[in-house]
């Protein structure tokens, strides 16, 4: 369940997104720059900052090796 909780936010982001686009709430040229500033800067931030309150005293040592890694 806590993993739904984590990658919520980023599905809640891409509906929001595609419900503007529909709508055509802005202009078709805006949504390059905004797809890039999403892909190279807001989603790696939302991973870091999910990633960084993760409670990992509960996860096996292998599993949490491969994400530390």
């Amino acid at each position: 369940m806590s993993a739904l909780f984590a990658i919520a936010p980023v599905f809640l982001i891409i509906i929001i997104g595609l419900v503007c686009r529909r709508l055509v709430f802005v202009e078709e040229g805006f949504w390059r720059g905004a797809e890039r500033l999403t892909y190279f800067l807001l989603f790696p931030a939302l991973l870091i900052s999910k990633m960084s309150v993760a409670d990992v005293s509960q996860v096996n040592f292998p599993i949490a090796s491969a994400v530390i890694a």
